[in-house]
């Protein structure tokens, strides 16, 4: 045994191809390695842009920003080996958000995690932070790294993961997943504070609207309000989603803006109307449409307020259109407004019992309104009366 090690040192080292067979052995397991690696990364990578495409399949910029959060942190957890994974979300008093934390793995208090994002950033100097040591006095945290939400000059918070200091460092791999799934989570982020914006600036205007139209008409003021809410109390019985009802309450108080385009002689005379006055106020639907067309968002809107009018059996107005021919939200309206037009005092009449409004309900269902929507008012006469009167006080 003690003459082997020799005799081999000799051997390989008298015959150059058997080390060079040795060279390109270790050649290879090297190769292997690296090989192992680059498929270890490209899992990881792969993972990472899987958990990235289905999130974003699933956003929706209707949906709550914490709702988002909560759905990403649960795939993303997965793809870090965090003790404790956070989304810091920042207030933002122009669109009504509150401070927010949502968080999954170790529950830790909203505080204490922003304290410790706080000081890691505070420590780096700079926005991605990474710790892999104690770092704060009197705590032996952990390990942290902590990514902003940003986009432009926006910041809408901070993603952070704490690890344990018995668990591997932070590198990298976790940098880069946390970064590239902030940047998309922020991006949308910033989309939908924009859409926020701008439904504000539309429920003003829509607010202006009808502010301008009971100005205008002192006879009817209120009118629409009422209408709107009767509407949505309908559509809900009705199994109308929210979506569906927020469109229907929208529609419900523009429906008569075509009025505003009426002359005040025709529109606010205290006698009955004439027929050729009557025939002017029944220009109002089109004249509203036409107000609306313009305004892009206001799109859904549009058939509620130039058809609320329509007769279930074709001797409405603008369009003549007959039974299932006319839209849901336009059918709906038209039960609402006309009870609201029956029950309310006017100039020239006061408003009609309720007996009478009944029976005048009963006899045009499925005449003058839809059946189902008519025959669902004449069930809840009393809620709605009560509804109605109390909005009149």
């Amino acid at each position: 045994m003690g003459s082997s090690t020799p005799f081999l040192a000799t051997t390989v080292r008298d015959h150059p191809s058997v080390s060079i067979e040795a060279s390109q052995v270790l050649e290879q397991d090297r190769s292997v390695v690296d090989v192992a690696r680059l498929t270890t990364a490209l899992i990881q990578k792969f993972e990472e842009l899987t958990m990235i495409h289905q999130f974003t399949e699933q956003l929706r910029i209707d949906v709550e920003r914490v709702a988002v959060c909560r759905e990403l942190i649960g795939p993303l957890s997965h793809c870090i080996n965090a003790m404790t994974l956070a989304i810091e979300l920042y207030p933002d008093a122009s669109v009504g958000y509150l401070p927010e934390v949502i968080q999954t793995g170790e529950a830790r208090s909203a505080a204490w995690l922003v304290h410790v994002a706080n000081e890691a950033q505070r420590l780096r100097d700079e926005s991605l932070a990474i710790m892999n040591q104690p770092f704060i006095p009197g705590d032996d945290t952990r390990r942290v790294v902590v990514v902003p939400l940003c986009r432009g000059e926006y910041r809408a918070g901070r993603m952070i993961a704490i690890g344990n200091n018995a668990a591997e460092e932070f590198g990298t791999i976790e940098a880069e997943l946390m970064r590239s799934t902030a940047m998309m989570l922020a991006v949308h982020l910033v989309n939908q504070r924009q859409y926020i914006k701008l439904q504000q600036t539309l429920d003003g205007t829509l607010v202006a609207f009808v502010s301008a139209l009971d100005a205008k008409d002192r006879y009817t003021c209120g009118h629409s309000s009422r209408v709107a809410e009767l509407s949505v109390a309908l559509g809900r019985d009705l199994n109308m989603s929210a979506a569906e009802c927020e469109v229907l309450r929208k529609a419900a108080l523009l429906h008569d803006i075509g009025k505003i385009g009426i002359e005040d002689s025709v529109l606010r005379k205290p006698g009955e109307l004439t027929f050729e006055e009557f025939e002017i106020i029944k220009r109002h639907p089109v004249i509203g449409y036409e107000i609306l067309k313009t305004i892009g968002p206001f799109e859904s809107l549009l058939p509620g307020v130039l058809h609320h009018h329509e007769a279930w059996d074709g001797t409405g107005y603008p369009h003549r259109l007959v039974g299932e021919a006319i839209p849901r939200i336009a059918q709906i309206i038209a039960v609402a407004d006309s009870f609201d037009a029956m029950t309310s005092d006017r100039p020239y009449r006061d408003g009609m019992p309720l007996d009478r409004v009944l029976a005048i309900f009963k006899r045009g269902t499925g005449v003058q309104w839809a059946p189902d929507v008519a025959s669902l008012l004449v069930k809840q006469i009393d809620t709605m009366f009560t509804m109605v009167k109390t909005n009149r006080i």
